[in-house]
């Protein structure tokens, strides 16, 4: 997990060294048009479990979680507010923080309700965390059975970004329920 202010430090530092272009060619007068975003979708990209893409597929997910770049901070009360009032957005990322001790306690049962809330909406990403919590038995019984399920959701289409990590999981599942029989096709 990398922390938002590790994020916010190295920003820091790319600026104080005068924030030349680098191999994007953004320099640090574009990137700073759109700081908040920005600094979100570096932090985002930084420490999912799954290593790629966003939360969910909606381009809208920093206004919704309320990132704010001066305090570092999400305003969950507000995002409680819109997951409530059924933002997949909101209910999926505050399902992740809650599953990972992201900046709240970590709590396995509203984990559970908030990513199952997203996944019933077919968000991808929430499907992942919400399998993942099956496939290890976080906050509920072990289930490979609904963990195959919910990865085999994700990685049927082969435009989603996490359809890749899915097929992972699934050939890892495969894998050792191979090494735990013994057989080799």
């Amino acid at each position: 997990m990398i922390a938002k202010r590790a994020v916010w430090e190295a920003y820091q530092q790319v600026k104080a060294n005068r924030g030349a272009a680098g191999i994007d060619d953004e320099a640090i007068a574009m990137f700073e048009q759109n700081l908040s975003r920005n600094l979100y979708k570096l932090w985002n990209r930084s420490c999912t479990i799954f290593g790629n893409g966003r939360v969910g597929h909606n381009p809208t997910a920093i206004e919704s979680s309320r990132y704010n770049s001066e305090t570092m901070a999400l305003d969950f009360k507000e995002m409680r507010r819109k997951a409530e009032e059924g933002s997949c957005v909101s209910q999926g990322v505050l399902g992740i923080c809650l599953l990972y001790g992201i900046e709240l306690d970590v709590d396995y049962a509203e984990a559970y309700r908030w990513l199952s809330a997203a996944a019933d909406q077919r968000a991808s990403r929430p499907t992942l965390h919400l399998a993942h919590m099956h496939q290890k038995g976080l906050g509920i019984p072990v289930n490979v059975r609904q963990a195959i399920k919910l990865f085999t959701s994700v990685a049927r289409p082969s435009d989603s970004t996490d359809a890749f990590p899915a097929r992972i999981e699934l050939g890892r599942i495969f894998a050792n329920r191979l090494r735990c029989t013994g057989r080799s096709n």
